[in-house]
């Protein structure tokens, strides 16, 4: 997306409260600015690139949580660049519809400047008055600044005038002042012309709202105004001024007049020169730069007006000082090579400080610039490598003069051989490990070097093995488990699923059904809170106290799920379950079913029963039944699955139910207290098989599908 398209969408938002757009629009930018950080890490990492871990990174640099950004980005794929307003506006909360009238009704009725909370407090008193759901504090506060009426609420009280004759008592009456209404700017002596300036620009801003026959709504509509433009406080120089600084001058202008709008501009007070400071002029020399420490302590022990008293302990400290970092002040000292080169050395060190080696590069450089007397911190940031290293390399070449240096160059016999060990080493990895008396079903490094030990007179090590393995583009990866469906007509199965679900018309119902279980009633095991290292114990083998098995369907339009305790999976099972689907949902016109490929699915017995139910849909009793079959070994693409797996999850994991029922009991409730919530929260079923985009066959080939 290009800057013209990014504007364009960051226009959207400009209908929209600024205290919430602003949010949304550095979420926005964010998630752009994330898409071309993951292109350039694709292109330089190559295969290496994993989306995961460079989102993980981007959210660390820029201080986001990778679970919120996730969720961000998901909220602007399904609702635009309006689902990243901040709070309820984003999540379409009723509170912005059915609060914000009761806000204006308490601002309307009430005297103004009565103070958040107890704006707050009458508030709570209509909300049980009308039957809705309190907001907390502090989206009370959202939407009142949201909506500009922070005005209405703030402090301003007036000041009580005893009568005549009569003496309150200050000390249970607290004094209050008065509002500040000015008549007129009332200017201060102001020299600076710059603050005057800026002075005046905030006056002109807070100047409306202190007309006291402006009402709400004008109040509203200019604070929108002043909010959104740019103003110019000085030449050349604009600003955007935002809500929470607005209301601040306001109050602040109410409370101390004019003088409150003028900035501080201080200025650097000089400081006094008394004639008993010294000013010495040091030079430092950036080869020695810790060398001025000997100048400082001669100055302090020859200055004629310094104490003795003082003039010992400085340079005493100062002794001490240069004595502890005689090892740091060698590594500025000057260094040198005897007897210094010769031009034969000086042509050869060049000749290697321009080769293709790094290491004999760095050892040339090393020799080189010691030559020309210069310090070791010099050569060591130059050349990278380590203190030890360097006198290790000035050693040597003191013994050995240039003969250290001299590169050892493979023959072209050894480079033949490297080759040939390649080549020998994929044809052992190509083969069966039993071939070579190895009692494995996969090659492992001490197994591929026996083997090629057993076979050349070329005897390797395991790390040469690893190398040549490496160089080739050999690494050690784990097999991938995935769900896969041989179904010859998978592909079409799939889109009259899809054709299906994504076509419903009003008075039509899909349903996924399965069943599930037997669940055995014994102790179960699952994951758990524990502390330190206490680990929970389950019995391998249990005497079961019962079974469960139950069958069910799942709504897709309104994520409702239907049940029914069953004892098998037979032929008779799933016709009294249709009947109870039927009765159930006898208002609608029809109801599409898909189930797996299941024997008793597809009996003679189940088909007349649905054609007797089609049969009665034509005389106008009841819904019509179309059955769409899912493709054989698919499981992954019915959607209730996932809740049958998230039940097992709550009610039968890290369970000892003693019953049956009792297990029966559980799992009701937990289906209730689902379809309770989905009815408080629409959503429909399945996470991503209703997108076209998501759900793409061409990359999930022969189904292979992990999360609905």
């Amino acid at each position: 997306m290009d800057h013209s398209e990014n504007l364009a969408a960051i226009a959207l938002l400009q209908d929209k409260p600024h205290i919430l757009g602003i949010r949304a629009e550095k979420r926005f930018l964010l998630l752009r600015e994330c898409e071309g950080y993951l292109g350039r890490q694709k292109e330089r990492l190559g295969p290496k690139f994993r989306k995961v871990k460079a989102i993980t990174e981007y959210c660390d640099e820029n201080g986001i949580s990778p679970q919120t950004f996730y969720r961000w980005y998901a909220f602007y794929k399904t609702k635009g660049i309006e689902g990243l307003l901040p709070g309820y506006k984003r999540r379409g909360s009723p509170y912005r519809s059915m609060i914000l009238p009761l806000i204006e009704e308490i601002v309307e009725e009430a005297e103004p400047h009565k103070g958040y909370m107890a704006g707050f407090q009458q508030l709570k008193t209509k909300c049980t008055d009308h039957g809705v759901k309190l907001p907390n504090y502090a989206t009370f506060l959202r939407l009142v600044k949201a909506e500009g009426l922070s005005d209405c609420f703030t402090h301003s009280h007036p000041v009580s005038i005893p009568e005549p004759g009569k003496v309150e008592d200050q000390r249970k009456t607290p004094k209050v002042e008065a509002p500040y209404i000015p008549d007129e700017p009332g200017w201060m002596r102001i020299t600076n012309k710059k603050a005057f300036n800026v002075a005046i620009c905030k006056y002109n801003l807070i100047l409306p709202f202190l007309d006291p026959a402006l009402n709400l709504k004008e109040k509203k509509k200019l604070f929108q105004e002043i909010t959104e433009k740019l103003h110019f406080a000085l030449p050349g120089v604009a600003f955007k001024i935002s809500p929470g600084t607005l209301y601040r001058l306001i109050a602040s202008f109410k409370r101390e007049g004019f003088e409150a709008l003028v900035p501080q501009y201080f200025t650097r007070k000089e400081r006094r020169r008394s004639n008993d400071h010294t000013h010495v002029q040091l030079t430092i020399d950036p080869k020695n730069p810790l060398a001025v420490l000997g100048e400082i302590r001669e100055i302090i022990k020859a200055h004629p007006l310094i104490p003795s008293e003082t003039k010992s302990v400085s340079v005493r400290l100062l002794d001490e000082s240069i004595s502890s970092i005689n090892s740091a002040v060698a590594r500025y000292k000057p260094l040198g090579i005897a007897p210094p080169l010769t031009k034969e050395e000086i042509a050869l060190l060049e000749a290697h400080r321009l080769g293709p080696s790094v290491k004999y590069r760095m050892k040339a450089m090393t020799i080189l610039m010691a030559n020309k007397n210069r310090t070791m911190l010099e050569i060591m940031a130059e050349t990278d490598r380590p203190l030890s290293t360097i006198y290790r390399w000035l050693q040597k070449f003191k013994d050995e003069r240039t003969e250290f240096i001299v590169q050892k160059r493979h023959s072209p016999a050894q480079k033949l051989l490297k080759q040939d060990r390649k080549t020998r080493i994929v044809d052992i990895l190509h083969a069966s490990p039993s071939l070579y008396g190895i009692n494995r079903t996969s090659w492992s490094y001490p197994t591929l070097t026996q083997a090629y030990n057993q076979l050349y007179n070329d005897k390797v090590s395991e790390s040469i093995v690893g190398r040549a393995l490496k160089t080739i583009g050999y690494s050690w990866r784990r097999a991938r488990k995935v769900l896969t469906s041989k179904d010859p007509q998978y592909r079409e199965k799939v889109d009259r699923v899809l054709a299906v679900l994504q076509n419903l018309q009003e008075g039509e119902a899909f349903f996924f059904i399965d069943e599930a279980g037997p669940y055995q009633v014994r102790k179960w095991g699952g994951k758990s809170l524990t502390l330190g290292e206490d680990v929970q114990t389950v019995p391998q083998f249990q005497k079961p106290k019962g079974r469960v098995m139950l069958i069910g369907a799942l709504e897709a339009v309104t994520n409702q799920m239907t049940w029914a305790w069953i004892e098998n999976k037979g032929v008779q099972t799933i016709c009294t379950f249709l009947t109870l689907l039927h009765e159930k949902y006898a208002a609608f016109a029809k109801l599409f079913l898909t189930w797996d490929a299941l024997s008793s699915h597809r009996s003679k017995t189940v088909s007349k029963l649905i054609d007797k139910m089609n049969s009665d849909a034509r005389n106008g009793i009841g819904p019509s039944i179309e059955i769409v079959p899912l493709p054989n070994n698919s499981q992954f693409l019915n959607v209730i699955e996932s809740v049958f797996s998230g039940m097992k999850k709550a009610v039968v994991h890290n369970s000892d139910y003693q019953l049956a029922e009792e297990m029966r009991v559980a799992i009701a409730k937990h289906f209730e207290s689902r379809n309770a919530f989905f009815k408080e929260n629409p959503k429909r079923a399945g996470n991503k098989i209703w997108d076209k985009q998501f759900f793409d066959l061409d990359r999930i080939k022969g189904g292979v599908f992990k999360r609905m």
